[in-house]
């Protein structure tokens, strides 16, 4: 969350990281604080709104690393770090094709506005001396299991996990699955405010007393099912967007589904490719 930060602190920082694990650091860039104001104003007090400072802080980023700078970033001069737009809104998808940058949208939480974002992106991509032609990362929730039934069981902690976010619930670890989502809906904690999310701006009209929906809106893209299920789900997602490359979130309890889940998504991704 660049925000957060300043540019010359990121460039030594990763220029650090790609010195001790070569090739292994890759750079996301996100415009959202990621906090509240509070919060952001303790990280960078001496000027916690530089929302309207992205692009400007991206570039002197990029400075510091092709050391074209009149200030020097060590170990950061001359370290190629790959660097990514971060993005959950159309904002980010105009900026990442003027920039000629790769594209990385957070639809594993807020899905609204990728269809937009992604059209955007392929269409007024511009190449740079980073890129070639556009790169665009899609991000999505799986859950993969041997049963279509186990699969659901294991996206209640999702669900739970999302509800907690849209109710405002401390979540110091992940809930147990559940045997239905009936069970979560016909018991839970309504939301009483709207609370503080980073990525997204929560509005009350849209959580208060309709907490089902704004759950269903910030879980929409998910894979759920056996191996045929999802391979039918990320296909029809094809049919819909471009996309290059899926970054995979998977909240499940149980660390032996939750690696099997992932062994399975990778085999319905090879099979596809």
């Amino acid at each position: 969350m660049l925000p957060n930060h300043t540019p010359y602190i990121v460039a030594e920082q990763y220029g650090m990281l790609e010195k001790m694990y070569p090739g292994r650091v890759n750079l996301g860039l996100g415009r959202a604080p990621g906090t509240d104001a509070k919060t952001a104003m303790a990280i960078r007090k001496e000027n916690f709104s530089r929302q309207e400072d992205f692009e400007a802080d991206i570039e002197e980023l990029i400075s510091y690393f092709e050391d074209t700078n009149e200030v020097h970033a060590y170990p950061a001069a001359g370290v190629n770090v790959p660097i990514y737009i971060l993005g959950s809104s159309t904002f980010s998808a105009h900026l990442a094709a003027r920039l000629g940058l790769p594209y990385a949208f957070a639809s594993h939480f807020a899905p609204a506005q990728l269809v937009d974002a992604d059209q955007i992106y392929y269409q007024e991509f511009k190449p740079s001396r980073f890129l070639d032609k556009p790169y665009m990362i899609v991000g999505i929730n799986a859950y993969v299991a041997d049963t279509d039934k186990e699969a659901k069981y294991l996206a209640t902690t999702f669900t739970q996990t999302a509800l907690n976010i849209i109710t405002g619930q401390d979540m110091p670890t992940l809930p147990k699955p559940v045997k239905s989502e009936d069970e979560i809906w016909n018991n839970y904690l309504k939301a009483q405010y709207v609370p503080h999310f980073g990525p997204v701006a929560l509005k009350n009209e849209n959580i208060i007393g309709n907490e089902k929906d704004a759950v269903q809106r910030m879980t929409d893209l998910t894979v759920i099912g056996n191996k045929k299920e999802a391979k039918e789900q990320i296909e029809y997602l094809r049919s819909k967007i471009k996309f290059d490359e899926l970054m995979v979130n998977s909240y499940i309890y149980d660390e032996v589904a939750w690696l099997n889940s992932y062994r399975l998504f990778s085999e319905v991704v090879k099979e596809i490719n």
